[in-house]
């Protein structure tokens, strides 16, 4: 269910939860009106199997990885799996 305006919530007097969608008020815009979490759902791994498929499309096409798609480091990933 998408939310109309969001003055509304300003009148719940519990904590509000919302998911966060693509195009929709802002995490600040969310916080003024008293929403306490914010939540992503499966959008970063939709984003990432998007990229995914992106670069899959690229290399079928041309025989080649795109060179400027976004990856992490290995530096990046190494932090990341070694704390």
């Amino acid at each position: 269910m998408c939310i109309g305006p969001l003055d509304g919530l300003k009148q719940v007097e519990i904590p509000v939860n919302v998911l966060l969608m693509p195009g929709g008020p802002t995490v600040g815009e969310l916080g003024n009106v008293g929403v306490r979490r914010v939540s992503t759902g499966g959008l970063f791994s939709n984003i990432a199997l998007g990229a995914v498929v992106e670069a899959a499309q690229v290399l079928r096409a041309t025989g080649q990885l795109p060179p400027n798609a976004p990856r992490l480091s290995r530096d990046h990933v190494h932090r990341a799996f070694t704390r």
